[in-house]
């Protein structure tokens, strides 16, 4: 009787190796292992960008990848490359109108940051290399 009770709770349990958590209907998995599952997969990662760059920028993923297309999959400034799913991948935008202005690297991000989005600080900064 004891081998029937621990398959009984056995079964309740998540599937994912080391969870201890209550299986839920979704593939024998509890929520917070499918949420973790599902979102390293390619849908995933496609519906979660999509609804983050949304909800910051205004735009959708198939923006976001036209942006990429027309950039040649490279940054803006320094021609670097870049990819849809890549953290070093960022959004421009104007903190003041909130308008993109298209796709950097994380270095020209924080370049653009640091200057505090002032052409006067960046022109400065040219002519001062310049020297």
């Amino acid at each position: 009787m004891v081998d029937l009770e621990r398959a009984k709770i056995l079964n309740l349990l998540c599937g994912s190796e080391g969870c201890t958590n209550q299986r839920s209907s979704r593939l024998g998995l509890c929520s917070a292992c499918y949420q973790v599952q599902y979102r390293a997969s390619e849908t995933g990662k496609r519906v979660y960008k999509n609804q983050w760059l949304q909800k910051l920028y205004g735009i959708t993923i198939e923006d976001f990848e036209a942006m990429l297309e027309i950039q040649n999959h490279q940054c803006a400034i320094c021609n670097k490359d870049i990819s849809l799913y890549g953290n070093k991948t960022n959004v421009d935008h104007c903190h003041r109108t909130g308008i993109v202005r298209g796709l950097l690297c994380s270095s020209c991000n924080s370049l653009i940051a640091l200057a505090k989005e002032s052409k006067e600080i960046l022109l400065s900064a040219v002519s001062y290399l310049n020297l």
